[in-house]
């Protein structure tokens, strides 16, 4: 049996698609567990009548603690062999799981990714697909799955219940999905990866990618995220250092376009510098063009440069609209 997990907070617009996309899977062997993450519109409402005509449909509800927290409620609940996550604002296509388990009968894989669609509304933006289906018996090429977005995501993959032995952070609001599937890989010995679209992504309206939104707990999530690459043997060091450089840039550039305390920005500074170069030990770091003056001015701890550059970017970035 594969237990299928949905968070749901005031998902009255979407939840019924993202619901009736489960039950009509072609694979029929399911449980669906929602979490009702203390919604105050009509979600429960939905839920409950749903749950009327599909007996494979348990609703629990919770105070609205964050889909961490109900997310690690529906592990606890699972009853299947296998665990899917879904989000309440995506769906899946009809074959979506009978991929995935086909894929885990035919290598008996401990984690199967596949690809997924990105719509926005009416309008579909991207797939991304594996390029090769594969199966894998180490997990050193995580970081090119990371580069290739198949790894930061929960809901394109089917994990094996019996290996989940560290659950979400429900302190970061960010990261924590990344976290949680680079922990599990290192109870995962064969992965599979599969390259067809096993899941229908809503991309939020105003959002044009799926990159992080910017909170001041992000650079701790992003450092803990990256202790679980760097645990990982034999992984390229120096892509690593490079996507943290590129991927923290990022984070720090969104915090001065946001107006963040000047402290709090050279607080995260030091705190890069630290992890990076003195816990790590990465001294060679090569990054995309426009971060590496950054670079060298965080690596000589030259924070106040390093801001101003960043205050740069992001002034020629509002001029470029």
């Amino acid at each position: 049996m594969i237990s299928i997990i949905v968070p749901a907070y005031n998902a009255e617009k979407h939840i019924y698609k993202c619901i009736c996309s489960i039950c009509n899977q072609k694979y029929k062997d399911i449980e669906i567990i929602v979490v009702n993450d203390g919604s105050t519109d009509r979600t429960y409402e939905i839920l409950d009548d749903l749950a009327k005509n599909d007996r494979r449909i348990k609703v629990i509800n919770t105070k609205n603690v964050g889909a961490s927290h109900a997310r690690n409620i529906g592990i606890k609940n699972a009853k299947g062999e296998f665990i899917r996550f879904v989000d309440a604002d995506d769906y899946l296509e009809a074959n979506s799981i009978s991929l995935l388990v086909k894929n885990q009968e035919e290598t008996d894989a401990q984690l199967v990714i596949g690809g997924y669609a990105i719509h926005q509304g009416e309008n579909h933006v991207e797939n991304i697909i594996p390029a090769e289906k594969a199966v894998y018996s180490q997990i050193n090429l995580c970081i090119e799955w990371y580069q290739q977005k198949l790894l930061g995501a929960l809901w394109n993959k089917l994990f094996k219940r019996e290996l989940i032995t560290a659950y979400f952070n429900q302190h970061y609001c960010v990261g924590e999905d990344l976290l949680f599937v680079l922990k599990y890989l290192n109870n995962a010995s064969t992965i599979s990866i599969l390259n067809e679209i096993v899941y229908e992504y809503e991309l939020p309206a105003g959002q044009n990618n799926l990159s992080l939104q910017y909170h001041l707990s992000n650079i701790d999530a992003i450092n803990e995220c990256w202790d679980a690459f760097f645990d990982i043997h034999n992984i390229d060091m120096k892509a690593l250092g490079s996507e943290y450089i590129t991927l923290t840039s990022m984070n720090l550039l969104k915090g001065v376009s946001c107006g963040e305390k000047k402290d709090n920005l050279i607080k995260e500074m030091q705190k890069m510098n630290r992890f990076l170069y003195q816990k790590h030990g990465i001294a060679d770091v090569k990054v995309v063009l426009r971060y590496a003056p950054f670079e060298k001015l965080l690596k000589k701890r030259m924070y106040n440069g390093a801001l101003c550059y960043m205050g740069l970017l992001n002034w020629i970035k509002a001029m470029r609209k």
